[in-house]
């Protein structure tokens, strides 16, 4: 900043330009933006980490027609400069060979052919990937990915809505991944990666992934979400425990429980716990519904009344109340 001030003095303040300087213009997005994102996914328990810009792969019997390849000596293995960061992130995990859940994410460069001509276009892109202590991946693997997306949104200041729009990603596995739209412009992709980037020697595990386009991410008109005054009246707590079929989604659960009543002012997931028998594999999610409201208590029974009617919602989506 010293030399910034020098060079204005050195200059003349009246000779300085009004406009922001080309590059910014034309690229949004810099490193406060991009360290912000980092220090908010290390808030949610995320490590960082680097993979190898260029990746070496057996040959494939179809090029890929946006990777930029180098070039190579007849049978020697595929070598070419990464257009995605879901393989390397996938591999680090993987190699670990741990049954721990991690979360870890990368902030980097991929290079890509686009338009016409096929030249090699630099993007910059986030990933973000999850495993937990089972093998494959679940619904909460994916619900935990979008909440991170809408939580990073949140802190840039683009609170818009997150729409998941199926699709079939040659990145993930068949029938998992699906286009993140933040309202209607598209940012990303979430899915889970499919077997074929495994490394030989690692563990067979499957991983939660969702990749950003932060130049599309950083594009979005600024939209802040208005604060609400809290109540100066008692609000009444509820927790509710209810196990759930894998065709049960925790977003629709999440999007019954709010609607049963005006009262119900926030419901949140508490905790997710998983059980293991000779019948199978169940899981257990347990919700906290605030009933709230800005000029009156809520009496007992009044909440006793809603926490039925939450109960019946869940019930007619297929999940089972633990009393």
């Amino acid at each position: 900043m010293t030399l910034v001030n020098e060079l204005v003095r050195l200059v003349g303040f009246g000779q300085l330009d009004r406009t922001l300087p080309r590059p910014l213009l034309d690229h949004p997005a810099g490193p406060l933006q991009d360290d912000a994102v980092r220090s908010a996914l290390r808030e949610m328990g995320f490590r960082e980490v680097i993979a190898p810009l260029i990746r070496s792969t057996p040959r494939p019997a179809v090029p890929d027609p946006l990777a930029v390849s180098l070039r190579t000596p007849s049978g020697a293995p595929c070598v070419a400069v990464r257009s995605s960061l879901v393989h390397g992130l996938a591999e680090s995990l993987i190699s670990q060979g741990t049954h721990e859940a991690l979360r870890v994410f990368e902030l980097g460069t991929v290079v890509v052919r686009e338009g016409a001509d096929g030249r090699g276009i630099e993007k910059r892109m986030l990933t973000a990937a999850v495993t937990g202590a089972e093998p494959a991946p679940d619904e909460d693997d994916i619900e935990a990915l979008v909440t991170v997306v809408g939580s990073l949104l949140a802190v840039s200041g683009r609170s818009h809505p997150l729409q998941l729009v199926p699709t079939d990603d040659a990145r993930f596995r068949a029938g998992t991944s699906a286009h993140l739209l933040a309202g209607d412009h598209h940012i990303g992709c979430v899915g889970v990666v499919s077997a074929a980037v495994h490394t030989s020697g690692a563990p067979r595990r499957e991983v939660a992934a969702a990749e950003i386009d932060l130049d599309q991410f950083f594009a979005l008109v600024p939209r802040y979400t208005r604060a609400e005054h809290p109540s100066r009246f008692p609000v009444a707590t509820r927790d509710l425990c209810f196990e759930t079929p894998d065709g049960v989604s925790p977003r629709s659960m999440i999007e019954a429980l709010s609607s049963v009543e005006a009262i119900v002012s926030s419901v949140d997931i508490v905790d997710v716990h998983h059980r293991t028998s000779a019948e199978g594999r169940t899981r257990f999610i347990t919700f906290r519904m605030v009933l709230s409201s800005p000029w009156r208590t809520v009496p007992k029974p009044e909440a006793a009344e809603v926490v039925s009617l939450a109960i019946a919602a869940c019930e007619n989506l297929g999940a089972t109340v633990r009393r």
